[in-house]
């Protein structure tokens, strides 16, 4: 019982399923890595608070299973990315994203959300003052009703390209 209340202590101070989806594989494996290790020192660190005595057979047994537990959790994880990666690639589990601003920087956004499809983002468009905006969805002022009908996840702002005023209508928007 206190293995299972040290892991999850140990995945919250570290916040081992808290996930990035541009994350790298390496970068999971790390602070997966991180947690198993401050797991480990936090179980051994009340054995030895509580002074409990254990024969060298449990101790082996113990390191034993510690080993499995933690190349099967190294597994899962990375089953978990992957499959999850296959998903977004087909076209589920993906978020709906508008950006805000046009020009070269909301070009190479608009590029690399169509180029990596598996990390799961749908860029629906641009939302530009500029009519000759490739992708254009409409003027800036429209952004919040499209947004509401379209069920947008996340807004990118390019914030050269948006005046003042409209960046913090796009702020008070977001918030609420």
């Amino acid at each position: 019982l206190y293995v299972n209340l040290f892991w999850i202590v140990s995945t919250t101070i570290l916040k081992s399923y808290k996930e990035n989806r541009v994350m790298r594989i390496s970068a999971s494996l790390n602070g997966l890595v991180r947690t198993v290790i401050i797991h480990l020192f936090i179980i051994l660190s009340f054995i030895s608070i509580l002074k409990l005595k254990q024969p060298m057979d449990s101790v082996r047994f113990f390191m034993l299973q510690y080993s499995i537990f933690f190349v099967l959790v190294i597994c899962w994880r990375v089953f978990a990315i992957y499959f999850l990666k296959f998903l977004r690639g087909r076209g589920y589990n993906y978020k709906r994203v508008v950006i805000v601003g046009g020009g070269e920087i909301g070009n190479d956004i608009y590029a690399f959300f169509h180029k990596h499809p598996e990390y799961g983002y749908k860029c629906l468009g641009f939302f530009d003052d500029n009519p000759q905006q490739e992708n254009r969805l409409g003027p800036i002022n429209e952004l919040e009703m499209y947004s509401l009908h379209n069920k947008v996840d996340q807004i990118y702002c390019i914030l050269s390209k948006v005046e003042d005023n409209k960046v913090q209508e796009l702020i008070s928007f977001t918030d609420n």
